[in-house]
């Protein structure tokens, strides 16, 4: 049995997920800032679900307690 096709098929798979383990990171990191943005108020909340739907975050439920308290929950596709 050859397998070269196993071990190159395998080797897309490693690399798609470490793809995805990026851009989980790096949609974490961008998830924080734009928590702290908010609780600064440097951005509004408008722009706050925006981020959330422009990361492609599917299931996101967001519910504002107050102008300055939120909580939230989502999965990024």
């Amino acid at each position: 049995i050859d397998q070269r096709p196993y071990q190159a098929e395998f080797k897309r798979a490693e690399a798609g997920l470490a793809q995805a383990r990026t851009q989980l990171a790096l949609s974490k990191s961008e998830r924080e800032r734009a928590v702290k943005l908010l609780d600064q108020h440097a951005i509004s909340r408008e722009e706050f679900e925006t981020w959330w739907r422009d990361i492609n975050a599917r299931d996101v439920e967001i519910g504002w307690h107050n102008k300055n308290s939120w909580r939230g929950r989502g999965m990024i596709s």
